[in-house]
């Protein structure tokens, strides 16, 4: 695996050897990288468990890990990988990256994955699922759940929220 740890006299930075991820015996399922930093879903062939490695120096809140974790200048060049804590024991769908932020998607185990995912309660205890639209008239706000919405979809204002997650204290 190459870091790119120095900058050469042209102020580029120039590739260095780093430990290989493969001493550990790993098999890698997937890496996206952007320009600060990348991720690596690593899969323990002995034991099937899959965990999810960031790469990268400086910016902890991107490499998904704290300042402590991180560590100073001097640890971030001898291991500039870390696996992130938060996704230990967790199946991981799906991944992706910018240069401010990683989105990480799991996948759900356990029934349909559906099941609970987009249920909402609204603030008179109705429970709906599904695509919820929202709107403030007035004070108020009202609330469109998914089986209201053939009827009253042109009484919707022309600006209006609609939300698939649920939001708790809506």
């Amino acid at each position: 695996m190459l870091g790119f740890l120095e900058k050469n006299d042209e102020g580029l930075f120039k590739p260095a050897k780093v430990k290989p991820l493969n001493d550990l015996g790993f098999k890698a399922k997937k890496a996206v990288t952007c320009s600060v930093h990348s991720l690596i879903l690593f899969e323990d062939p002995k034991t099937g468990k899959e965990m999810l490695y960031s790469v990268g120096t400086n910016h902890a809140s991107t490499l998904g890990v704290t300042d402590e974790q991180l560590g100073d200048a001097d640890t971030q060049k001898q291991k500039p990988f870390r696996e992130i804590p938060s996704f230990v024991d967790t199946k991981i769908a799906d991944f992706a990256l910018s240069e401010k932020g990683s989105l990480v998607i799991l996948q759900y185990e356990g029934g349909k994955p559906v099941d609970q995912l987009y249920k909402h309660t609204l603030p008179d205890g109705t429970k709906c699922q599904g695509l919820l639209h929202f709107y403030k008239k007035g004070n108020d706000w009202h609330f469109v759940t998914p089986d209201q919405y053939e009827a009253k979809k042109n009484e919707l204002p022309p600006i209006c929220f609609a939300i698939k997650c649920p939001i708790d204290d809506i």
